[in-house]
């Protein structure tokens, strides 16, 4: 059985999934067509995001509590640095469609760095911990870490005025960060099947070893 940390870490891969998901595309139509409806997907798609980093700071905030495993506080940081810079994106996001694109455009960097740094610390944290599947969980965060600081990079682009090759890097970017929180997500599922088929084998170790059972004679006979 699964602790209520781990289903609060496993619940919010999901929902960064669904997320990175959506962002990507609104960051697809933005890029290739201009609608501005992309950029609000790009906004609501960070949104659910930072919801999901949320999630699981809170999850890995009970495992510790519980285990007192110091890789634990890695996670944590990076968890909560990742919802920070989601929802510093979704409000730049929203001051470039309505404000001043410049200003939205400078503290979506910001965010994305933010971003990009939470999802080092996640890796690390990863790398250090006990889980089976530790370094495919750090290989998603890392990719997670690449799309942000790329997502990073394309909006420094665009304040020089190097708009198409800007627009490239967050298009990449944001797909990268699709790459990653899957990448992640399989992990842990991966990781959860191992943990509930060695808990089996715990709880019935005798599984493989044959039993003779006779029933007792109801006429006392031999």
């Amino acid at each position: 059985m699964k602790k209520h940390g781990e289903e609060l870490i496993f619940s919010g891969a999901w929902v960064i999934v669904i997320g990175t998901i959506i962002s990507a595309i609104g960051q697809t139509k933005e890029t290739t067509t201009g609608n501005p409806k992309g950029a609000e997907l790009v906004a609501q798609g960070n949104a659910i995001e930072a919801f999901g980093n949320s999630l699981q700071a809170l999850g890995n905030t009970e495992l510790f509590m519980e285990e007192k495993e110091p890789f634990r506080m890695d996670n944590i940081i990076g968890c909560w640095l990742q919802a920070g810079g989601n929802s510093t994106n979704t409000v730049a996001t929203e001051i470039e469609i309505h404000t001043s694109e410049k200003e939205g455009l400078r503290l979506n960097a910001v965010g994305s760095g933010v971003q990009g740094l939470g999802a080092v610390y996640e890796a690390m944290g990863a790398v250090a911990g006990k889980s089976p599947t530790k370094n495919l969980e750090a290989t998603g965060n890392s990719l997670v870490a690449l799309g942000a600081f790329l997502d990073a990079t394309g909006n420094i682009s665009i304040l020089n005025k190097l708009d198409i090759s800007g627009e490239l890097l967050e298009l990449i970017g944001s797909w990268t960060q699709v790459i990653g929180a899957c990448t992640e997500l399989i992990a842990l599922a991966i990781a959860s099947n191992i943990e509930l088929t060695q808990q089996k084998s715990y709880a019935y170790p005798f599984v493989n070893v044959g039993y003779y059972w006779y029933e007792p004679n109801p006429y006392g006979m031999i």
